[in-house]
């Protein structure tokens, strides 16, 4: 237990530096390099090998390197991917509103109220309740009483109200990157993947094992 905390701990340390090395290359290249796959898993296998000294070697250091190579560049190109996503321009994470943006939400729940009686709203030539989002687009009546209860909340449930809509904008760009993150990770996967995923996990096996089956000459 004491060699494999030993292998762990000096793998992972590589296998973290060969990840961030990778991520890094393909944020500021915008493209995967894949030998650098393989370069990780040299990397894990030598730092396990320079901890088990030659006292160890065999199945034990050479399975915990490849299983840590493998992580490590999942790990590699999870943060690639993160660091890409990440820099995307999706719009503000954050979102001032006027007091026309709020207005407006009040303009839907009316609405809403009204089409829940069964009441029938005539929107300005060519716009709908989707794509409405100022004074422009609303029935006059409508804006009218939505302004109306704007100013009748006053200025503390004004800025709660404000604070909420913030909240709930950030939410949603949250998902949208969330969502983005997770399709893009899936996709970053190919069939040359799998190659070097090969290569690191045999490089790291090979290099963390030592002198598996060799024979002495006495």
């Amino acid at each position: 237990m004491v060699s494999l905390g030993k292998w762990i701990v000096a793998g992972s340390i590589g296998g973290a530096a060969g990840a961030a090395v990778w991520a890094m290359i393909a944020y500021f290249a915008h493209a995967e390099v894949g030998w650098i796959a393989w370069g990780i898993g040299a990397v894990v296998g030598i730092c396990i090998r320079f901890v088990s000294g030659e006292s160890q070697e065999g199945l034990g250091p050479g399975i915990a390197a490849a299983l840590i190579a493998i992580l490590s560049v999942l790990g590699g190109k999870y943060a690639a991917v993160s660091m890409l996503v990440a820099s995307l321009d999706l719009g503000a994470e954050t979102l001032v509103l006027t007091d026309e943006q709020m207005i407006a939400t009040l303009a839907d729940e009316i609405v809403g109220e009204l089409q829940a009686k069964g009441k029938k709203v005539v929107f300005p030539a060519g716009k709908t309740l989707e794509d409405a989002s100022g004074q422009a687009d609303y029935p006059p009546a409508i804006w009218k009483s939505a302004a109306q209860r704007w100013t009748a909340l006053g200025p503390a449930k004004q800025k709660e109200r404000r604070e909420e809509q913030q909240k709930q904008y950030a939410a949603v760009m949250g998902a949208v990157r969330g969502a983005l993150h997770e399709r893009a990770f899936a996709e970053s996967f190919s069939l040359f993947d799998a190659l070097w995923f090969f290569l690191a996990a045999a490089t790291a096996f090979r290099l963390g094992a030592g002198n598996v089956g060799s024979e002495d000459d006495d």
